[in-house]
C-alpha cells in the first residue's frame, strides 16, 4: 500500500478549532468517528450534534464514543438525537455499571479524537463544550490547543478508536469502511501515535515521556493543567535542571480542581529548588504539551499527572516535525509572557495537607 504523507496543523484558538471541526464534519464522505470525555450541555454541543445529524441524513456513518463518567454531564437528548437519526453511540465503561472482574471504575477514557473518512483527524485536549471551543471567543473560554492531522497518523488513530469501540460495545464497528492497515508502531519522520491503557504491562506514554526528559539537553517546556508526577519523573526533572537544561513548567495559577492545585505544591517546590522555572497563568489553561529540545513536541489528551500516566485511557502524538515543534514553542513563549514566576509560599498547615494528598496522588 502507498504510504500517505503526514501533515499536522497546530491550532491554539478555540474559535478556529470549532470552525475547523465543523468543516471537516461537513466535508465527510463516508464516516465520522468521535471519542470524547465530555459533551457539554451548551450551544457548542448542540451545534456539533446538529452537524452530525445532518451528515447522518446523507448516509454518512457516525460513531460517537463518550466516557461513561463524562456522559453523566451530557444532555441525554443530544445522544438520543444521534441514535434516532441512525447514529451509533457507545458509553465507555458506564459509571453505574458493576465493574467487570479485574477492572476499576476509576479508569476513564480521557481521549479526544475526531476521525473523518479515515483521512482527516483532530486531537488535543479539547472536549466538545463551550469551555474549550465555540463560534466566538470569550473570556470564559479556557486556553487549549488542537491538532488537525492527515496521512498515516489518521490510520493509526482510527485503529485506536476501533479498539476502544470494541471494548465499549463488545463488538467491532459494523461498517463498509474497513481499516486497511493496523498501526505499524514504526516511528515516522513526522510523528507517531501513542495510546495508553491501564491494562497494558507498561505505560508507553509515561516510559517515552520519562526517556525524553532523561535525554533532554537544552530544554523541557511543559504545559499542563494538573501537575502531579511520580517520584521518578520528579527526580528526572530535577536532574535535568541540575545539568543545565531549561526546565519550565506552565500551569494555571488556579485550575478547576482544588485538590490537584494543593497536591502539586510539594512537587513544584522540589523541582523549583533545583532551578526550574514555574510559570503560573491567570486563566485556566487546559492544554497538554511538552517540548523537548528542538526534536520533539508531545501533545494529546494526557495530563502530567499520575491518573493520565497509569489510570486513564489516553492518546498522544509525539511530533518530530521541526516546523510544528517551533509552532508549539512559539505558542508556549507567548503564553509564558502572560504568567507570573512568583510561587506562593504554603500557608500554615498546607505542607501537611500537601503531603497527605501526595500519598493519594494516583487517585487525583
Amino acid at each position: 500500500m502507498k504510504k500517505l504523507k503526514n501533515s499536522i496543523e497546530f491550532v491554539s484558538d478555540g474559535t478556529e478549532t470549532f470552525l475547523k471541526l465543523l468543516k471537516i464534519i461537513d466535508e465527510a464522505k463516508t464516516s465520522i468517528y468521535i471519542s470524547t470525555f465530555i459533551l457539554g450541555r451548551d450551544q457548542v454541543a448542540e451545534d456539533i450534534i446538529k452537524h452530525l445529524t445532518e451528515q447522518l441524513k446523507k448516509g454518512i456513518e457516525v460513531c460517537f464514543l463518550i466516557d461513561g463518567f463524562g456522559a453523566l454531564f451530557a444532555n441525554k437528548s443530544s445522544l438520543d438525537e444521534l441514535r434516532n437519526q441512525g447514529g451509533k453511540v457507545a458509553l465507555f465503561r458506564p459509571f453505574f455499571k458493576i465493574p467487570t472482574l479485574g477492572l476499576s471504575s476509576n479508569d476513564r477514557n480521557h481521549k479526544k479524537m475526531v476521525i473523518v473518512d479515515g483521512k482527516k483527524a483532530m486531537i488535543g485536549g479539547m472536549n466538545l463544550a463551550s469551555e474549550y471551543m465555540g463560534p466566538k471567543n470569550s473570556q470564559a473560554m479556557w486556553s487549549d490547543i488542537a491538532f488537525f492531522l492527515s496521512g498515516d497518523l489518521v490510520t493509526d488513530l482510527e485503529a485506536v478508536f476501533r479498539l476502544d469501540w470494541k471494548f465499549a460495545k463488545g463488538k467491532k464497528i459494523s461498517s463498509k469502511n474497513v481499516l486497511k492497515k493496523f498501526p505499524s508502531n514504526k516511528k515516522s519522520k513526522t510523528a507517531e501515535v501513542i495510546s495508553n491503557s491501564p491494562y497494558l504491562k507498561t505505560s508507553f506514554f509515561y516510559d517515552k515521556m520519562l526517556a525524553a526528559c532523561l535525554k533532554a539537553e537544552k530544554r523541557i517546556w511543559i504545559v499542563t493543567p494538573y501537575f502531579i508526577p511520580d517520584e521518578v519523573l520528579t527526580h528526572a526533572l530535577e536532574k535535568a535542571s541540575n545539568r543545565g537544561v531549561d526546565v519550565q513548567i506552565l500551569m494555571p495559577k488556579h485550575s478547576n480542581h482544588l485538590l490537584a492545585d494543593i497536591g502539586r505544591g510539594s512537587y513544584i517546590r522540589q523541582i523549583q529548588a533545583a532551578g526550574a522555572t514555574i510559570l503560573l497563568h491567570p486563566k485556566m489553561v487546559h492544554a497538554k504539551a511538552t517540548i523537548i529540545d528542538e526534536t520533539c513536541a508531545i501533545v494529546g489528551s494526557a495530563n502530567m499527572d499520575m491518573r493520565s500516566f497509569f489510570s486513564n485511557y489516553e492518546v498522544s502524538v509525539f511530533i518530530y516535525s521541526k516546523t510544528t515543534i517551533n509552532s508549539v514553542a512559539d505558542w508556549f513563549s507567548h503564553l509564558s509572557k502572560e504568567c507570573t514566576k512568583e510561587l506562593l509560599k504554603p500557608y500554615f498547615g498546607e505542607k501537611t495537607l500537601e503531603n497527605t494528598i501526595r500519598i493519594l496522588s494516583p487517585l487525583l
